[in-house]
């Protein structure tokens, strides 16, 4: 039943009261009613509920007069001719010129309507007489103050009658108006928006609408994204998250992230907001999408940097006092071999030791060198020469089973880094590569010369543009997937089996190149092998020439007077013997107050100035530049177990600055003085 129809017989019902309305009016007013539904498309069924005679017609237009004044609609019966025989009207309305309603019975209704609308009165009469059941016009009056609407149905009552009724449908028009405008602008904020943006089926899941921003982003078509639904972009082991959260979707949902599927299959992460709606009739979901996968990994990235710090701190903490400990152990082992030639089964125990504490001194460099704590001292270096110079001990790492191939280009340009964790580097490259070729390989090491056009050369490394040196270890090995590849880097991370690594030989040539001003990239597929490339940025710069390493014999004792600081009493006692069984004159302190009074005290010339970094009050820094003003050709040997105040910024030495890492050997320890000392130019403070 329709709207007009209850409203009719609510009105029905009012003007009777509890008597029924006589079954001919009730008649007219269903085809009232109907008339506001029907077009000529339903004639027939239109005719059968406008059975009424000309006599009944008359007889119940007195019971049918009062309720159709309660309408706001205007009514008229007209005659084959269109001339008005009865009507309801507006006297106010601008359509009949203010005219009263018996003021336009006996007129032709075309002649009292505006003249604007005349001729369409008219042809809809002509086509009722033609025999038309149901004629329906729409028209505006633009003459009128009030620029109003109007709907005109006219009704062909049988026996010469016609039933015309006039509605005013502005307030309709101007609603739909409105919402052709809002319909607009919700098109133009769907389409137009950068986001991907879609509409689907709360029921079916069917996609229902989709912008052309997630059809570029997602790479299917509109017409491929309109055959699917909302499952067929989600991993299928998503798709009951997705089921239970559309079951709650009665409100706006919060941003939440999610897993989807582009068309290449390629999974992204994206942040969706949820909308319920309706569209067309049924209850759908609009969906605001945000691919937040690059926005996650840069997360991710600064989530690993922070924790890397953070290791790095703690690493250079234990660091401090861990290599004062190795440092102690290592130079008393050294002292009881050197007593204990003649024992060999002392010697050999000793031994054990002296061996027990290098391992621990090499973890402890890795840990600096992953935290970027270690304290590098830096020349123009050939990468050539240095690599050439592993081969040797690279053959012995790798084993028979591996072959080692060196590709090189004629001219390879220069680079400044730190020779010894050059090495190291490689080192750890080597190894990583021997364990993964278990049963045999080849490994290649290559350099040679590139220029790179920014960072955008190298994906996801923060390159600078201009010349690089790069070197690349690659190997035949079982490969890494992307998952094993995106946790290489990170410290204690390891896929080798319990006992068989630390996780820190990456962490550690990470670390190294970093700090050297470089990046390191791998590529990898499972089964196909590894390659880490490494580029440093070349100088145009001659490459330093090598220092020979002083042997224990080689070293030339001293005579000289050296001050030694360390606020660690038993390295500074070990420091002590060792230099002073070598022939200086030692002279010690705990602290930068106590050396300065020895220093006060001391009248004959102090040679060289040995002090930690790292003490209690003024540091090894502020003391080495006080001592330097007041004993200007003095000398400084810094000492440290982490790369601590002085060092600290960027880790490198200042030129002419000389440094020990703990922990040392009294070897070392004793060449490195005689090699200060024999120098020809001072030291400059740190």
């Amino acid at each position: 039943m329709s709207t007009h129809h209850r409203l009719l017989q609510r009105q029905l019902r009012a003007h009777f009261g509890p008597a029924a309305p006589p079954a001919e009016l009730g008649r007219l007013l269903e085809a009232v009613s109907e008339a506001y539904q029907r077009s000529d498309a339903d004639r027939v069924l239109l005719e059968r509920s406008l059975e009424l005679s000309s006599d009944e017609l008359l007889l119940a237009n007195a019971e049918m007069r009062g309720v159709l004044q309660a309408f706001p609609d205007l009514f008229f019966t007209l005659d084959s001719d269109g001339r008005v025989l009865t009507c309801r009207a507006r006297t106010d309305s601008d359509l009949f010129g203010g005219r009263r309603p018996r003021d336009m019975v006996g007129r032709l209704i075309q002649d009292i309507t505006t003249p604007s609308v005349r001729v369409r009165f008219r042809d809809a009469v002509e086509r009722i007489r033609a025999g038309s059941s149901f004629v329906r016009i729409e028209y505006s009056v633009p003459d009128a103050v009030t620029g109003e609407h109007f709907e005109a149905r006219l009704v062909n009552l049988q026996e010469g009658q016609i039933l015309c009724i006039v509605r005013n449908i502005t307030e309709l028009r101007r609603a739909e108006e409105a919402l052709r405008r809002s319909e607009e602008h919700y098109r133009l904020l769907f389409e137009a928006n950068p986001q991907p943006m879609w509409v689907f089926d709360r029921e079916t899941l069917a996609f229902l609408a989709v912008n052309e921003a997630a059809v570029e982003h997602y790479g299917w078509s509109r017409e491929e994204f309109l055959a699917m639904t909302a499952k067929d972009i989600r991993p299928p082991e998503d798709v009951p998250a997705l089921l239970a959260l559309v079951e709650r979707t009665v409100v706006p949902t919060r941003p939440g992230v999610f897993r989807h599927l582009k068309k290449d299959g390629t999974a992204i992460e994206v942040e969706t907001v949820g909308n319920p709606m309706s569209f067309n009739g049924r209850p759908a979901v609009m969906v605001l999408a945000n691919d937040v996968t690059e926005h996650r990994r840069l997360e991710e990235q600064v989530r690993q940097a922070q924790r890397m710090e953070a290791v790095g701190r703690l690493a250079g903490g234990v660091a401090h006092d861990f290599n004062n400990l190795l440092t102690v152990i290592s130079g008393y082992a050294e002292m009881l071999m050197k007593s204990l030639q003649d024992r060999t089964v002392d010697l050999k125990r000793i031994q054990e030791i002296h061996r027990a504490a290098s391992r621990a001194g090499a973890l402890t460099r890795q840990l600096l060198a992953f935290g970027r704590k270690q304290v590098m001292e830096p020349r123009v270096l050939d990468l050539d020469d240095v690599v050439q110079g592993m081969v040797p001990m690279l053959g012995r790492l790798l084993g028979e089973h591996i072959e080692l191939r060196m590709e090189r280009s004629p001219s390879l340009g220069r680079v400044k880094a730190d020779p010894g964790q050059i090495e190291q580097v490689v080192m750890n490259l080597a190894i990583n590569a021997r364990d993964a070729m278990p049963d045999g390989g080849t490994l290649t090491i290559e350099m040679g010369d590139v220029e790179l056009a920014g960072a955008s050369a190298v994906p996801d490394a923060p390159l600078r543009s201009g010349p690089h040196v790069m070197l690349a270890v690659r190997d035949t090995g079982h490969g890494m997937d992307a998952a094993t590849q995106a946790r290489i880097f990170e410290p204690f991370f390891t896929t080798k089996e319990v006992g068989k690594g630390t996780g820190l030989g990456l962490a550690t040539v990470y670390g190294i190149i970093q700090q050297s001003g470089g990046t390191i990239r791998v590529e990898s597929e499972p089964g196909r092998g590894s390659t880490f490339r490494i580029y440093l940025p070349l100088v145009d710069e001659e490459a330093a020439a090598a220092e020979a390493a002083s042997s224990a014999g080689a070293v030339r004792p001293g005579h000289e007077t050296l001050l030694v600081v360390e606020d660690e009493p038993v390295v500074r006692a070990l420091v002590q013997e060792v230099l002073t069984t070598h022939g200086y004159l030692v002279l010690v302190a705990a602290n930068a107050h106590e050396a300065l009074r020895i220093e006060e005290r001391h009248a004959e010339p102090i040679a060289l100035l040995v002090t930690d970094v790292v003490m209690p009050g003024p540091s090894g820094r502020e003391l080495a530049q006080e001592f330097g003003r007041r004993r200007p050709s003095a000398r400084v040997l810094f000492v440290s177990g982490y790369a601590n105040d002085a060092f600290a910024n960027r880790g490198l030495l200042q030129p002419g600055t000389w440094f020990l890492q703990k922990p040392f050997s009294a070897e070392v320890l004793t060449g490195k003085v005689r090699e200060i000392l024999d120098s020809e130019r001072p030291a400059q403070a740190a």
